[in-house]
């Protein structure tokens, strides 16, 4: 799985103080575990979307 925050070279998405993270798991990742990474995300913001099949964008605030 890749984890990683974009940052100003790459066009970073803002919002007042919040960043967006960008999530990318391995391709044909299974649907249950592609969920259960949904959920660990949303336990770090309550603003996840899901970017199907294997990806996701998360708001972080600083």
């Amino acid at each position: 799985m890749e984890v990683r925050t974009v940052n100003d070279a790459e066009k970073q998405v803002e919002t007042g103080r919040a960043t967006v993270m960008h999530v990318r798991c391995p391709d044909r990742l299974p649907e249950e575990t592609y969920r259960h990474v949904l959920e660990l995300l949303a336990g770090l913001s309550p603003v996840v979307q899901a970017l199907p099949p294997s990806a996701a964008l998360v708001e972080l605030k600083g």
